[in-house]
């Protein structure tokens, strides 16, 4: 089975696949032990509230709000965000970082 993560919006897709990959793979927390699934996984829009998440156990979360790569990189994820969403902004970024982290790391039965 491939892994795959459903996030609930284009614009957090895109931050996703264009950005906090690779900030997992060999970034901010390439250093964390965080799971090589995420790195590669499909990432796909969902209304569907039961299939947000992963659709495996991720083993170490981290938050992706973090303030530090928010500074170093918020400009890059905001025009990933604005080319979704013309009018994104830094707010609506730090609310979908926030939102991800809890989609990514949540347990999903």
């Amino acid at each position: 089975m491939k892994s795959t993560l459903y996030v609930r919006t284009k614009t957090q897709k895109a931050i996703f696949e264009n950005e906090l990959q690779g900030q997992l793979s060999d970034g901010n927390w390439e250093n964390t032990n965080t799971d090589s699934r995420l790195w590669d996984c499909d990432v796909r829009v969902t209304n569907d509230k039961s299939k947000l998440g992963c659709n495996f156990a991720v083993r170490h979360p981290v938050n992706f709000a973090d303030e530090d790569m928010i500074g170093w990189i918020g400009d890059r994820m905001v025009k990933y965000g604005s080319a979704v969403n013309p009018s994104y902004n830094e707010k609506k970024l730090v609310a979908d970082l926030n939102e991800l982290t809890k989609i990514v790391f949540r347990s999903r039965k």
